[in-house]
């Protein structure tokens, strides 16, 4: 039987499962330039990466996925996110999301670059018209790591200077650990466009939610 290419053999030795990763990169690099063509074949478009005893293929983004520009985040504090976004002209901040600067859980491992992506639920393959966030959260992690409430604020401030473009109708939301909210309820920001402005929200999030086809899922890729 032929074997994927993304398969190392069993009980291959690290120097040999080095070499599959790089060559994993090289095909992974082959299919990005055939889709930017319009040349993969369909069965292609959805693959994703697979783990090579600890050493992760590059990411083969399905068609439709939006690759957004990369964000650095720094390990901000509550206040500190707070005080970014208070800071930020055009940025309007909702009373939950405000609650979720000051609750949600900071981020660890000092500066990072990550590489955000958003995808509709039909873009990452769920058939329901409104999945639930059980749904929705259990595929997007298929397609990248979940993302902070400091690069979703990122996110929100890129928007307000002009670099991230958010339609009306179609919010950004945080594939993220839901916070909890003063009242007890899970909820995940969400940057939104509406005729007022643009805003950084919160949704709630408990697991039989069922979202809008519109609402676009953010991620960090992974390389």
């Amino acid at each position: 039987m032929a074997m994927n290419y993304k398969e190392a053999p069993q009980g291959a030795p690290k120097s040999e499962l080095r070499r599959y990763a790089k060559g994993i990169k090289l095909m992974d690099g082959l299919a990005d330039s055939l889709a930017a063509e319009g040349l993969l074949p369909p069965r292609f478009k959805t693959l994703r990466a697979t783990t090579l005893r600890g050493t992760e293929a590059t990411l083969v983004l399905p068609e439709g996925a939006i690759r957004l520009p990369e964000i650095q985040t720094v390990g901000m504090s509550n206040k500190e996110m707070e005080n970014a976004a208070d800071s930020t002209r055009g940025l309007n901040i909702g009373t939950w999301a405000r609650q979720g600067l000051q609750r949600a859980a900071t981020s660890s491992g000092g500066e990072q670059t990550l590489s955000p992506v958003a995808m509709s639920a039909h873009t990452m393959g769920l058939r329901a018209e409104y999945p639930t966030t059980t749904q929705v959260w259990k595929k997007a992690k298929e397609f990248g790591n979940t993302i902070s409430a400091e690069a979703m604020l990122k996110l929100a401030i890129e928007a307000a200077k002009g670099n991230i473009q958010v339609e009306v109708g179609k919010p950004l939301v945080g594939i993220m650990e839901p916070f909890t909210d003063s009242g007890g309820y899970p909820r995940v920001l969400y940057v939104a466009r509406s005729e007022d402005g643009l805003f950084l929200y919160a949704y709630g999030a408990n697991s039989a939610y069922r979202w809008s086809p519109d609402s676009r899922f953010v991620v960090s890729s992974r390389k």
